[in-house]
């Protein structure tokens, strides 16, 4: 059991009642038996979330059929350690343990499915605007949270993800495979500033980086950098970004980051050839100046 609920404690009770209150929207999202329009079923197929727009959502016929895959935080009663091993260490390991065990992170894939009038068990009281009863048919799985581990060069295939950020640097698209590694649920950081997750000895160099993607139309390529991951450690990154400029307004729309995982002794390395000896604590100071700087300046170029 993964939940460690009994079939009599689950029947009859609403599923939102379980479900954690930032990932009741997704949820219902993902419930609703209208096909979604082309541009939110262009980001559920990659992966991601996209945040709310104001674009109305156009109606369509039933989706039956229609794939979902999505991440979502469920109750579960006890401690997961009695039920699996493994399961234990699908919890990330954050200050708040209360609430860590209190909820844990499924990854639900499945598709919808149509059930013609006919087959079902009623006797008349069934709504008879609709033909059919839509639901939803998902298999969930413990999502396995990505550890804090001593860096180490392991011949492996690196772990990428994408990311978007508005041209202020808050995001707004997380690609699913990102909580393998930075152990955040896209829905999580959605609507966030990147900078609160980069570490600050990091921070004039990706500002001077930013200011550069928003200039050029070309592939900017970052040093190694690290970023805070949920756990509150920090894993190696390194990052592609390009910007996405409006045909029409000739305006720049977002930004889009594709990040590597790097090994954390290539940013020592990094650190030693770049800066100077002595004046460590003056060069902090001159980075928080220069990153304040610049927030600055982006916000009064791009209100």
């Amino acid at each position: 059991m993964i939940l460690n609920f009994s079939q009599l404690e689950l029947t009859g009770q609403s599923l939102f009642d379980f479900i954690h209150p930032k990932d009741i929207n997704k949820v219902k999202e993902q419930l609703s038996p209208l096909e979604l329009n082309p541009r939110q079923r262009l980001i559920d197929g990659a992966g991601g979330v996209q945040a709310q727009t104001d674009a109305p959502t156009k109606p369509s016929h039933l989706s039956t059929g229609a794939r979902r895959s999505f991440f979502c935080r469920m109750k579960h009663s006890g401690s997961l350690a009695a039920g699996k091993h493994e399961d234990k260490l699908s919890l990330p390991s954050t200050v708040k343990k209360k609430d860590a065990y209190r909820y844990c992170t499924l990854h639900c894939t499945g598709y919808m499915r149509s059930w013609p009038s006919s087959q079902l068990d009623s006797e008349g009281e069934a709504d008879k605007e609709t033909s059919n009863l839509t639901c939803l048919v998902t298999v969930c799985r413990l999502h396995p949270h990505a550890s804090h581990q001593p860096a180490k060069d392991v011949n492996i295939k690196p772990t990428e993800f994408v990311t978007r950020y508005a041209i202020d640097g808050k995001f707004t698209f997380v690609d699913q495979q990102a909580t393998t590694v930075i152990g955040y649920l896209p829905q999580e950081v959605l609507g966030t500033s990147c900078y609160e997750y980069f570490h600050q000895e990091d921070l004039q160099h990706l500002a001077e980086k930013h200011r550069q993607v928003l200039r050029s139309k070309e592939k900017i390529e970052t040093h190694g950098y690290r970023f805070k991951t949920k756990h509150g450690s920090y894993i190696s990154l390194q990052s592609q970004w390009f910007s996405f400029t409006n045909p029409w307004t000739k305006e720049v729309e977002f930004i889009v980051s594709l990040n590597r995982v790097i090994s954390s002794s290539f940013i020592k390395h990094q650190t030693n050839s770049f800066a100077p000896a002595g004046g460590l604590i003056t060069q902090k100071v001159m980075r928080r100046q220069e990153a304040q700087k610049h927030f600055k300046t982006t916000q009064s170029k791009y209100p």
